[in-house]
Order: C-alpha cells, then sequence, then structure tokens
C-alpha cells in the first residue's frame, strides 16, 4: 500500500513539473503549495469595432512591440500566443504583445462570418496578409511595421521556412527581422 501511494505521489509531482515552467510558478504560502502567477505577457484586444490606426496608437513606443491579428477559430493563433505567454524570455518591461482578435468585438461577440470587420480586412489585405496570424514587428519608437508575415505570394518574403515563434524571438533578442 505505502508503494502504490507512493508511486501515485510521484506521478503528481511529474505532472506538476511537466505541466508548468519554474517560472511560471510563485510560492502562496508556508507550506509550500504553489500556482501559477498570471504573467499579462499578452495584452488581448478584441479588435472587431477597432479601425487599425486605433490598434497602432495603443502601442508603447519605448517597447519593442508584435501585434498578432488573429480570429477566434484560429487553432495556430492561440498556440503561438499560450507559447509567448509562458515564455521566460520575454520581459514585459522591454517587450508588447498585442494580441487582436479581429472577429470578436468588446462584448465578446462574433461577427456572423467569423472574419475580420470589412474596413480592418482591407487595411490587412493591402498590407500583405497571406493567412491567420497576421504578424507585425514594431521596433522601440516606431509605429511603422519593420516585418509582417505571413504574406500572400505576390509580396516577397525573404524568410518563409522561418517558423513565427522563432522569427518573433529573434526580433525580441536580437532585432533582427526578416525582410
Amino acid at each position: 500500500m505505502k508503494k502504490i501511494i507512493l508511486l501515485n505521489f510521484t506521478v503528481l509531482i511529474y505532472v506538476v513539473i511537466s505541466s508548468f515552467s519554474w517560472g511560471n510558478l510563485v510560492k502562496v504560502n508556508s507550506n509550500e503549495s504553489f500556482k501559477v502567477a498570471n504573467q499579462n505577457k499578452v495584452k488581448t484586444i478584441n479588435g472587431f469595432n477597432l479601425s487599425y490606426s486605433e490598434i497602432i496608437n495603443s502601442i508603447d513606443t519605448k517597447k519593442k512591440t508584435i501585434i498578432i491579428f488573429s480570429v477566434s477559430w484560429c487553432g495556430p493563433c492561440k498556440i503561438l500566443k499560450t507559447k509567448l505567454e509562458n515564455i521566460a524570455s520575454v520581459d514585459i518591461s522591454k517587450h508588447e504583445i498585442i494580441y487582436v482578435i479581429c472577429d470578436t468585438d468588446k462584448k465578446g461577440e462574433r461577427s456572423s462570418d467569423g472574419m475580420p470587420s470589412p474596413e480592418m480586412g482591407k487595411v490587412l489585405e493591402k498590407m500583405g496578409q497571406g493567412y491567420w496570424p497576421f504578424i507585425l514587428l514594431f521596433k522601440s519608437g516606431e509605429k511603422v511595421p519593420v516585418s509582417k508575415f505571413p504574406v500572400i505570394e505576390s509580396v516577397k518574403d525573404s524568410c518563409p521556412d522561418k517558423l513565427f515563434f522563432e522569427r518573433i524571438m529573434d526580433f525580441f533578442k536580437d532585432d533582427v527581422v526578416c525582410q
């Protein structure tokens, strides 16, 4: 019986360690209990009723900024957001991540077709948006993106094979952007 209890406790500890990175755990009281810390690394905006300029004007120009345009049904968008929320090397005092859900309004209601407003759709199309997520990178002090991806075939992308997450982390770490 003792072996079964010890085995169950060991499995429980393994599951807890596997589920969280230590950087997201904080001690909350003296009996060694832990909880996940809310890092608020990703600022989420319901952007259906917002204009592109309203979103750009929300950028903190003192920080490197990434804006991820998404729709609520996009699985890869959600995975990218979760990865960025959980990465320890993102310093929110130097970096800003804005996640714009383009098909959902401020009340949380989705557009009937699951797509952005016609105005936002036109702006993103004009910028060469290829598919979701559409990502813009802004250097500190700038409100014009230094890089955007993925883009449609008619817009040149110098590093199409590099993963979105890698491109974002290269930008945060070394100011490297694919042009």
